[in-house]
């Protein structure tokens, strides 16, 4: 069973593996998804604000085409008079004028004029292909509004029907700007012709340009600092709220262990209660036992008087665990909890060994130090152990022989080491050591070991025996420094 608990623990452990990284999946899938939706939010806003720049940009040409037109028409007022203006404008003749004076501007490459119906009328140079007016351009145009439509891939040979003689000498594509500027008399709201203008856009995608990359250097800027807020922020409620889970998952461990203490002290009582009561009904008549014997010894002579001594060496040790037993349930029932050092427990088993060790002509030993406590139940369980393994080795060891206990300690276990100077066990005794067994020694009830060990995985700990040759016997009991308690330990098979 208990390699069964160990293997048991090493699956739970395994098993809390994916339970922790399931436990940090969330927090990092929403950082994550935040990351996506802040980066998705910031690339929807510089699109927009890169559209509206670059209709921003077209349009100034527009503007500028436009205000130079209505500032030709004002100089052909001022040169011709204010009357009859509106009807000259009207003349294809006088609108091409307008027109071969806009187009000498620098960059543009061809203009066309068309009509109020969006017909094509003339164009420059000679050139120029024919084209008409979508409608949609029509009616803003009816609204006295320029249309600037940029293109950054378009081909000269639709605006110039002679580029396609140089189109394998040249390339073919370049970016564009077409500018339709709508004629009209100043201070007439009536249309009476437009005017579109194909100007070389070269300048204009370097502005295009220069504005993508600045418009990406700030939203990786913006990305950044957003994200790192986000991360923190993120960061920090997570960490509260795993806070949060540790502490009700203490809370938790602290009712369920409060919750097994109580059922534990509830089973304890009634145990202790029908102990108590088989114990104090066993003394009387164990102690009247010891006395007849002890008479019978000291009157029957030959055969029988050894048997006899044996019979009352047996009920002496019989008497004696049971008052040890006595002592645990006595201080279960009174409720005493306190803390027992392992220094004090050391002196304790020393002085109660010490005199059997010299009416034995035997050297007690105890070294090695460990600035551990037990409470007084778990201390006195180690207590008995202790007991019946010094014992056991001052009954083994020969007059003028040593008994040593050392104490050994690590950050896990506590180990106390019983050694003697013994001749050894054989082997048919070390096969059935720790079974209940007709003892081999005076006054022995061959259980001793048997309960030593159940007491000791009672504690969570181990019982072995460590060394046995012709030089002693080295018994190990190595206990937690925290000892299992019974509602937490899976039961011993």
């Amino acid at each position: 069973m208990a390699s069964n608990a160990a293997s048991g623990s090493r699956d739970e452990r395994f098993a809390g593996e994916p339970a922790r990284r399931r436990m940090w999946l969330l927090p990092t899938a929403a950082v994550l998804a935040m990351l996506g939706i802040l980066w998705g939010s910031i690339d929807l806003g510089r699109r927009q604000l890169r559209q509206r720049i670059r209709d921003q940009i077209a349009h100034r040409d527009g503007e500028i085409l436009e205000a130079v037109a209505l500032m030709q028409q004002m100089q052909q007022a001022a040169d011709a008079g204010d009357a009859g203006l509106t009807a000259r404008l009207e003349d294809p003749a006088e609108q091409l004028t307008v027109l071969l004076e806009i187009s000498r501007l620098k960059g543009v490459i061809a203009a066309r004029l068309f009509d109020t119906n969006g017909q094509f009328v003339a164009g420059v140079p000679d050139t120029v292909t024919e084209a008409q007016l979508a409608r949609d351009d029509l009616r803003v145009l009816g609204a006295l509004k320029s249309v600037c439509r940029f293109r950054e891939r378009a081909s000269l040979a639709d605006v110039l029907w002679d580029w396609g003689l140089e189109a394998e000498s040249s390339a073919s594509e370049v970016p564009l700007l077409e500018v339709h500027v709508p004629l009209h008399a100043a201070g007439d709201a009536r249309l009476v012709g437009v005017a579109q203008f194909t100007i070389d856009g070269t300048s204009i995608a370097a502005e295009f340009e220069a504005l993508d990359r600045h418009l990406h250097r700030q939203k990786i800027l913006v990305f950044g600092v957003a994200g790192a807020l986000v991360v923190a922020g993120l960061g920090w409620a997570f960490w509260r709220l795993a806070r949060a889970q540790e502490l009700l998952a203490r809370r938790r461990d602290d009712l369920l262990r409060a919750n097994n203490e109580l059922a534990l002290a509830a089973k304890h009582s009634a145990l202790g209660a029908v102990a108590a009561h088989l114990v104090h009904g066993l003394r009387n008549p164990l102690a009247g036992l010891q006395l007849y014997l002890t008479r019978q010894a000291t009157e029957t002579a030959g055969s029988n008087g050894a048997e006899t001594s044996e019979a009352v060496a047996s009920t002496r040790r019989m008497q004696s665990l049971i008052n040890d037993v006595v002592r645990v349930l006595r201080e279960d029932r009174m409720a005493q909890r306190y803390e027992v050092r392992v220094v004090e427990l050391c002196d304790t088993v020393r002085s109660r060994l010490l005199p059997a060790a010299r009416e034995a002509e035997v050297s007690l030993v105890v070294e090695g130090q460990a600035e551990v406590s037990y409470t007084n139940r778990e201390a006195s369980l180690v207590l008995l152990i202790l007991e019946n393994l010094l014992d056991n080795a001052i009954q083994a060891t020969p007059r003028g022989g040593e008994v040593r206990l050392r104490v050994d300690a690590n950050r896990q276990h506590l180990t106390f080491e019983v050694t003697d100077h013994g001749p050894g066990l054989t082997e048919p005794i070390r096969a059935s050591l720790f079974l209940p067994c007709r003892s081999t020694k005076a006054g022995g009830s061959g259980m001793g070991l048997a309960i030593s060990r159940q007491l000791a995985l009672a504690l969570g700990g181990t019982l072995e025996l460590r060394r046995s040759s012709i030089e002693g016997c080295s018994f190990g009991l190595t206990v937690p420094r925290a000892p299992t308690s019974d509602a937490d330990r899976p039961e011993q098979a």
